[in-house]
């Protein structure tokens, strides 16, 4: 009897796509995007961005209540300036944006896992803007000069902490970068000091920063462990900075994590541009990948 040989066919995680396991998040949480689309159908208020306008409204009238904690203003006076200069466009205007955001993204598999995503949807009915940030980082850490600048000044005008990987990513790969972006920092300081609001603003974002662990939408596990978290996250954002995974790196570092922080996954994605031949050279990633 003659025997066959049939040879084997071996799967591996490096055959599947990148944008495999993205899709399958996508499609299990599903039903919750098409609550959320519910209710940008329903007409609900942009709350974030409600916020925002308030905060603009105020800033022009040269109101001493800008960072009052019933409002929960966090960010830059001028970010508010900004805001109040364009809150004639309303929710339909940055939710459109918004749209234009997702669009822009570098690539087809982003572009597409975000527009399908309860994360994007959640940020579509809430204005809080992560769509935009996520966008310009993915352009910023594939080599855009002009995204690396504009991140730069976004986290100058809206810094969170998840902002901070990134910035340090960008900051560690890109030298050109460095002196841009201490001379932003030093004009924006003296700005918001000429403004007067600096030490109410100071005061915000020393006490803040911790006040969204305990809600039921924190993704993170600060949840269950508080800010002992952080003993956990900070080491862990460090080194997934260290090996070229931004993304990872910039949910770790923050404190708690609300359904559109997890845009920021996309920057996982890979690139055939400047990041995707930073990672190739990095063997602590290929380590981490085998």
């Amino acid at each position: 009897m003659r025997f066959v040989s049939i040879p084997r066919t071996t799967i591996s995680l490096r055959t599947l796509p990148s944008w495999l396991p993205f899709a399958i998040g996508v499609a299990i949480t599903s039903p919750l995007a098409v609550y959320w689309w519910n209710l940008i159908a329903a007409g609900r208020l942009t709350f974030d961005w409600d916020v925002y306008r308030e905060a603009g409204r105020r800033v022009w009238a040269g109101s001493p209540d800008l960072y009052d904690p019933v409002l929960g203003f966090k960010h830059s006076p001028f970010f508010a300036y900004l805001v109040g200069a364009l809150s004639w466009i309303g929710s339909l205007g940055i939710r459109l944006i918004t749209v234009a955001a997702v669009v822009a993204m570098p690539t087809w598999p982003m572009r597409l896992l975000a527009i399908a995503s309860w994360p994007f949807a959640m940020d579509l009915q809430h204005g809080a803007l992560l769509t935009i940030i996520v966008c310009v980082a993915a352009w910023a850490v594939r080599g855009s000069r002009v995204a690396e600048i504009a991140f730069v000044l976004i986290a100058l005008l809206s810094p969170r902490v998840l902002m901070v990987p990134i910035l340090t990513y960008l900051l560690w790969k890109r030298p050109r970068l460095r002196m841009p972006a201490a001379i932003i920092a030093v004009v924006h300081a003296l700005a918001v000091l000429a403004t007067g609001y600096a030490d109410d603003w100071i005061g915000v974002l020393v006490a803040g920063g911790t006040e969204q662990i305990g809600t039921l939408l924190n993704l993170s596990p600060s949840r269950f462990i508080g800010g002992w978290w952080l003993v956990i996250g900070v080491p862990l954002a460090i080194w997934l900075t260290r090996i070229g995974r931004p993304g990872f790196a910039a949910l770790a570092a923050s404190p708690y994590v609300l359904p559109h922080y997890l845009l920021l996954l996309l920057l996982e994605l890979p690139s055939r541009t400047v990041v995707g031949r930073e990672r190739a050279q990095n063997p602590a990633r290929d380590a981490v990948d085998a």
